[in-house]
């Protein structure tokens, strides 16, 4: 069985079809319409951590080769990132301070990278002030795939 994949980088390309042809033996157990859907289960599985919730995934069989063909569209962006302080350090200045450090995310691309740094500078920010064991607690992304907004929000356990 022939694998093609169109649409996406060389990267992605590579990591759907290794994803696929490690599930090979699997998918052709199943019927046709299971296939189909186990195969777009694994598109967005490698598309959505890059920001891509909106891609549109068209599978086509024909006798020896399964094309997956992709238009990523428009990728979700980071529009907003909100955050708790703990009631001692809800300050204006530490407000202030932290928002202008998590500022440089805001209308990226919303990917599981960017999530991850946002999650970072929130504590980086605790560690400068001292608190050298906090930690991100409770953290969540609320992705938006009709408007392709994310709003990121964080929690901190001093």
């Amino acid at each position: 069985m022939t694998w093609q994949v169109s649409g996406v980088d060389q990267l992605m390309q590579n990591n759907i079809k290794h994803q696929v042809k490690r599930e090979e033996n699997l998918l052709f157990l199943l019927d046709k319409q299971q296939l189909t859907q186990q195969i777009h289960s694994i598109t967005q599985s490698i598309l959505h951590p890059e920001g891509y919730y909106n891609a549109d995934i068209n599978i086509t069989q024909t006798a020896n080769i399964i094309k997956i063909d992709i238009q990523k569209n428009s990728p979700v962006l980071i529009k907003q990132i909100n955050f708790n302080l703990p009631e001692h350090l809800n300050e204006s200045q530490n407000i202030k301070s932290l928002s202008r450090s998590l500022h440089a995310l805001r209308n990226q691309k919303f990917t599981l990278q960017n999530y991850d740094n946002a999650k970072k500078l929130y504590l980086t920010y605790f560690h400068e002030l001292g608190y050298l064991y906090a930690s991100t607690v409770d953290s969540i992304a609320k992705v938006n795939t009709k408007t392709n907004e994310a709003t990121i929000h964080l929690n901190i356990k001093l």
